[in-house]
């Protein structure tokens, strides 16, 4: 038997104190090494990274462009010269997407045993093929019987497994091998679903789709639609069409790591994240550089990694593995986040995401009335120097009390306003992908501005010193998370 450690009543104090300003909410003190690697968080190193990431010559970081290759060239010599290694080979982690269209042929019709039509509906407002529906068309006996599935095309409420696109795919999986050759979701709406795309051809604007692509086809329709199914099906055989051209596009997000201190925890991972890509360039309008949107968030990631770098070389690492992730197609559906927390790497499990969107400007709507602002109040930016937002703070109540003790240097005017609203703006960025699985997230965002999505978003617009302020606070909220006792609960 060992001895046991007598352990200095000075040291048991320390730490009793820090326990219980730690339950309080107010800061407690981090060690010397982790103080100074927060000063090389510094305004000069964001405006040269933004000023090349938001450089004409990027394309606008738009997918499938020269330029969006080139900006994560940039990120990744940045991170090898930071000093932070690559999660995978070359930092890359590569991923597919669809380019898919629907053929004029899509429909949804039901004859009765002579060949009638009895109803018929082509995409629109009540009948659309889900995201994840395999190109087919089949005909059989349809039921809204889920016991009756084999060989037919089944009705479900969405309910049962479909409201999440990971659900949908898991979901679909089970009723192919219950038998079942198609699958028609029942929704209130469609409207929400966030699975519409191009009718017709493809063209020069993609309509991009996941690549997880279900064996049979698959479709939402609309309540008042379903009931009028519902006499019909006992009685007469149901076509459903989806047809579906997709041209597979290949692309990447970046992702470096700093592996944990405590070989326990250290399968835990933190995650850091901001989005690569913008809108590219508009042959009319010109180029979309996204300075803000999301340049600034690039930034302070390097940054937020570059502290860690250095209290890494100073000797101090947190417990937990601190992830650096610049995700790619955010702007065309959260593509890069969900399929970085559907295939987590370095291998662990992602317990918290603080991602940066648009963190280098004041908020600034002139003009709630215009579709760009629908659903925020009128705000001048003038009345929003200091202000930073946090989302996903109902899910996350644990994330957003480190945020705001972290806050107690940088002493921003933390809101905490924008979960719920018509704009929806707590779905619109890549912490959502983390916050669909259970995993508590926050957007920090300094909000919008007349600039989003403009040509006009350009780097000399950027307050760096607020920018630095923001990574400053992120490194700190990212180091307590990662070196805490347990890991923050997550609230549905």
């Amino acid at each position: 038997m060992s001895a046991r450690r007598q352990i200095p009543w000075r040291t048991i104090a320390v730490a009793i104190v820090a326990a219980a300003a730690a339950s309080a909410g107010t800061r407690t003190p981090l060690s010397p090494e982790v103080e100074r690697a927060a000063r090389t968080v510094t305004p000069q190193d964001l405006s040269e990274y933004v000023g090349v990431l938001a450089a004409d010559d990027m394309d606008g970081r738009g997918l499938e462009t020269a330029g969006n290759r080139r900006a994560a060239e940039y990120v990744v010599s940045a991170f090898t010269r930071i000093g932070v290694s690559a999660a995978l080979p070359n930092y890359l982690q590569n991923f597919s997407l669809f380019d898919a269209a629907l053929s004029q042929a899509t429909a949804l019709e039901v004859r009765d045993a002579d060949g009638r039509e009895l109803l018929r509906r082509t995409a629109g407002e009540e009948f659309y093929p889900a995201s994840i529906s395999a190109s087919r068309t089949v005909t059989a006996e349809a039921t809204f019987k889920p016991r009756e599935a084999p060989g037919r095309i089944v009705f479900l409420p969405i309910g049962s497994g479909f409201s999440r696109a990971a659900e949908r795919r898991r979901t679909v999986s089970e009723w192919t091998l219950k038998g079942a050759v198609g699958v028609i979701i029942i929704a209130p709406s469609l409207e929400p679903l966030g699975d519409t795309w191009q009718i017709g051809a493809l063209d020069d604007d993609p309509s991009y789709q996941s690549a997880e692509i279900a064996a049979i086809p698959v479709a939402f329709i609309t309540k008042g639609l379903a009931d009028k199914l519902r006499p019909l099906v006992g009685r007469a055989q149901l076509t459903l069409a989806a047809e579906i051209e997709r041209r597979q596009v290949k692309t990447f997000n970046v992702v470096a790591a700093l592996p944990g201190a405590d070989a326990a925890r250290r399968d835990e991972l933190v995650v850091v994240g901001a989005h690569l890509d913008h809108d590219g360039v508009d042959p009319r309008r010109g180029v979309f550089n996204g300075a803000d949107d999301d340049a600034s968030g690039v930034a302070g990631v390097l940054e937020v990694a570059e502290a860690f770098a250095s209290a890494a070389a100073a000797g101090v690492r947190p417990a937990r593995t601190i992830v650096f992730a610049i995700w790619n197609a955010e702007e065309s559906g959260l593509f890069g986040s969900r399929h970085f927390v559907a295939h987590p790497s370095p291998q662990g499990r992602p317990v918290a995401n603080l991602n940066l969107d648009m963190v280098g400007r004041d908020e600034d709507v002139p003009d709630p009335s215009s579709p760009r602002f629908s659903g925020f109040a009128a705000t001048k930016a003038k009345d929003n120097v200091n202000v930073l937002h946090l989302l996903g703070y109902s899910h996350s109540p644990d994330l957003t009390s480190v945020v705001r003790m972290a806050n107690e240097v940088t002493r921003f005017d933390l809101r905490t306003s924008y979960d719920a609203g018509s704009h929806n703006l707590v779905r619109r960025s890549d912490h959502w992908s983390f916050l669909e699985q259970g995993i508590p997230a926050l957007f920090l965002t300094t909000g919008l501005h007349p600039d989003y999505h403009t040509p006009d978003d350009d780097a000399d617009k950027i307050n760096f010193e607020k920018l630095a302020r923001v990574a400053r606070m992120t490194f700190e909220a990212a180091w307590r998370l990662a070196d805490a006792p347990s890991a923050p609960r997550f609230v549905p």
